[in-house]
């Protein structure tokens, strides 16, 4: 059953041009890592998908970033500065990453072992 709803996901993708956004950030480039160094504007969301924005180049990023081994809401609060690696977004356009580690404060934090 998982195989045919990725299957089908792939194939929308693929008729709409636009990416998947499956569980496991398909909507994400599979290839290399990239890393953003910034500074948070906002960080919010609760569960398993958090999000913080962040300032780096006079441009906004977004990032997805989980809860489980990562800094506390304190540590991601506005005016930090903070180093993300990770995926970036698919779409070129889009300023959106997919956090496998963030460093804060010296301290480096590994959100997804699978992409770290």
């Amino acid at each position: 059953m998982h195989h045919a709803r990725h299957s089908f996901a792939a194939l929308a993708a693929t008729l709409t041009g636009r990416p998947e956004t499956g569980r496991h950030g398909s909507r994400y480039t599979e290839d290399g890592e990239f890393e953003l160094t910034g500074v948070v504007t906002d960080a919010a969301g609760k569960g398993p998908r958090g999000r913080v924005r962040v300032e780096a180049h006079g441009e906004i990023w977004t990032a997805e970033i989980g809860e489980g081994g990562g800094p506390g809401r304190e540590m991601l609060a506005e005016g930090a500065e903070v180093t993300l690696t990770g995926r970036r977004s698919a779409n070129a356009e889009e300023m959106a990453m997919q956090a496998a580690t963030v460093e804060v404060n010296g301290r480096r934090y590994v959100l997804d072992p699978g992409l770290a």
